[in-house]
């Protein structure tokens, strides 16, 4: 589950760790998801920008195809 969640293999064996040692909080793995979460939409967004970017660059691409064609 904690792959599908987005950590890494080596966030997973930390957490795991952490857990078996009975060294990690309730508040603590609060803290581990809400930093995750946090992380994904860092990273939505920058998917986002770069998906606006290819977008931008097809319309291009189209626009001056139709220009050829003429």
């Amino acid at each position: 589950m904690a792959k599908e969640l987005g950590f890494t293999l080596k966030e997973i064996k930390e957490l795991t760790e952490l857990l078996y040692t009975n060294n990690l909080t309730q508040s603590q793995m609060g803290e581990k998801l809400l930093e995750k979460n946090k992380q994904i939409e860092v990273k939505i967004l920058e998917l986002s920008k770069m998906k606006a970017l290819i977008d931008d660059a097809l319309k291009g691409m189209c626009e001056y195809k139709d220009k050829l064609a003429l």
